[in-house]
């Protein structure tokens, strides 16, 4: 079994690292750049949200995210 932290948190270091390079992105870019899941790189993102990491931008049905400074 999978510890849940590590499991999500460890994702959210990859999201993380990913919106450093480059950022603003889109959910569908972000999964491509970490080979995560849709899920689970709603789960990271959810993860930064919370710890106050992140921002969200854009308007519809596309929101792109990046790293707050």
């Amino acid at each position: 079994m999978v510890d849940a932290v590590e499991k999500f948190g460890g994702n959210a270091g990859n999201v993380w690292v990913q919106l450093r390079k480059r950022s603003p992105l889109t959910p569908k870019q972000i999964a491509s750049r970490t080979k995560l899941s849709t899920d689970e790189v709603h789960c990271a993102i959810g993860w930064l949200a919370r710890e106050g990491k992140i921002y969200v931008s854009g308007e519809g049905r596309t929101p792109r995210f990046g790293l707050v400074e």
